[in-house]
């Protein structure tokens, strides 16, 4: 599902103007069903990719990779998901690197690819083994690194090269007290660094 944005958005020296909004659904031999959703972001995963293609073919290249991981995996057996996915990574990295001709390729635009398989693959884990606890779905090995739970969470809202500055204070009046401000502009890196520092010297004046 193709999602436009409310307006471009800015970062890592680009603007994405929509989001395409993966969903894949798996089958087990024994008729057990999941549906795994994933978001895409060619921008975020390789740079280079979105600035060597347009935006539309930069997401098709990114679904094509998610499409041949599908492929990949019909018919095949698993212990968990995590074992799939390294069967898998090496052939899908292969198969991106000669795809989008970048033999550089940032791994993230293949991990990117298969999160909505992956969550596919983790449900139909779940309901394959009868497990309803998330808790109780991560591997033992890796429980006690994430048995910390935290009294209280802050949500920082994340402000783009081109987001209006009264929108910027209403999120303040709103009450958010920490913000992720996007740096790094298009341009040379002289422009660059010129572009950053007015609009970090902007929002701190506004504020």
């Amino acid at each position: 599902m193709r999602e436009p944005l409310i307006r471009p958005f800015g970062f890592k020296g680009g603007y994405m103007t929509e989001i395409w909004q993966s969903v894949f659904r798996l089958v087990s031999t024994d008729g057990i069903e999941s549906v795994g959703l994933g978001t895409q972001n060619v921008l975020w995963s390789d740079a280079k990719v979105f600035g060597d293609h347009s935006e539309q073919a930069g997401n098709e290249l990114m679904f094509s990779i998610s499409e041949r991981a599908l492929s990949l995996i019909r018919g095949e057996s698993f212990t968990n998901p995590m074992h799939l996915q390294e069967q898998l990574l090496d052939q899908l990295y292969a198969d991106a690197k000669e795809l989008t001709g970048n033999p550089n390729l940032r791994m993230t635009f293949v991990l990117n690819a298969l999160v909505g398989i992956d969550n596919a693959l983790w449900i139909l884990y779940a309901r394959e083994h009868q497990i309803f606890d998330f808790h109780d779905l991560i591997p033992s090995q890796y429980r006690p690194a994430l048995s910390h739970r935290h009294s209280a969470v802050a949500s920082i809202p994340l402000m783009a090269y081109n987001i209006p500055m009264d929108e910027l204070l209403e999120a303040t009046r709103d009450g958010y007290f920490f913000m992720k401000i996007k740096i790094g502009q298009p341009g040379t890196q002289e422009e660059m660094l010129e572009k950053d520092k007015a609009r970090i010297s902007e929002i701190h004046a506004a504020i």
